[in-house]
């Protein structure tokens, strides 16, 4: 991992995504059908490493994981060389104000 951007999507990625229909109780049957047809509802997804999305059908899951411990275990010495390549207010900056994207 090159920068600090890489380390905080090696958090979420990969992971594992449902977004169920219930969680859009007021909207219209038409929206609901959009939502399926484009597979953003009701659907096991994996979010891969790489940012894509695959479904589960296409990939299987738990491979996709397997590396998750390694990559957030490198992260942790990822940090450690930020810290010592930054000035300690700078480090501190973007530990407090960096947000997922």
């Amino acid at each position: 991992m090159e920068n600090i951007l890489d380390l905080i999507m090696g958090l979420y990625r990969p992971s594992i995504f449902y977004i169920p229909s219930s969680l859009f109780p007021n909207a219209s049957e038409k929206a609901k059908e959009g939502f399926k047809e484009f597979r953003v509802t009701d659907e096991l997804a994996v979010l891969k490493i790489t940012g894509d999305i695959s479904y589960v059908e296409n990939c299987i899951p738990t491979i996709e994981l397997l590396n998750k411990q390694n990559n957030l275990d490198n992260n942790i010495f990822q940090l450690h060389k930020f810290q010592d390549q930054l000035k300690k207010d700078s480090f501190e900056f973007i530990l407090n104000n960096v947000s997922f994207p």
